[in-house]
């Protein structure tokens, strides 16, 4: 069970048959201590260990797993009358 709470973001993996997520906590400062330079830190920081968290995650797939998902999305695709 994921610990989902309000303001949380969730990012799942593309890739089909994936339950992998990523669940991004709301950015949190004390009170009176965001300043535009501390803001644009903290900020820069948050978003490195969540790219770091989705390239980690997502080397662990093959080029194979994503070229079955998007196989598999270009059908669905087709099959309902849009254009990948």
């Amino acid at each position: 069970m994921v610990d989902v709470r309000a303001g949380d973001t969730v990012r799942s993996c593309p890739v089909d048959d994936c339950s992998w997520v990523h669940i991004e906590r709301p950015v949190i400062t004390p009170l009176g201590a965001f300043t535009p330079v501390l803001g644009y830190g903290v900020i820069a920081q948050h978003m490195q260990r969540i790219e770091a968290a989705l390239r980690a995650h997502f080397d662990e797939h093959k080029v194979e797993d994503y070229l079955r998902t998007i196989t598999r999305l270009q059908q669905l695709c087709r099959e309902n009358g849009v254009e990948p």
